[in-house]
């Protein structure tokens, strides 16, 4: 299976799960991997640090903030993208 597929497969654990982990990790940012929570963090860089220490690959293993659905926010990590200009362009 490739790094894409487990990922998703990950990330996909998660949403079916969510109403079960909120009630332990509200507000924590989970590592899913082998569809089950591997631990919970309060901050996402160190949740991911620590998969790696334990030995997940980046890409076999989703960090996901375990929030209710109506709290959810995304959030893009590039320097690429630029949402600071608004209005039309002629």
């Amino acid at each position: 299976m490739s790094d894409k597929a487990k990922f998703d497969e990950c990330v996909d654990w998660f949403y079916a799960n969510r109403d079960t982990l909120l009630s332990k990790y509200l507000g924590k940012y989970v590592v899913c991997a082998d569809d089950k929570v591997i631990g919970a963090w309060n901050d996402f860089t160190l949740a991911a640090a620590n998969a790696v220490d334990m030995g997940y690959q980046p890409g076999t293993f989703a960090v996901q903030k375990c929030v209710p659905e109506a709290d959810e926010a995304i959030y893009f990590h590039t320097p690429r993208v630029d949402f600071s200009r608004t209005g039309m362009l002629v």
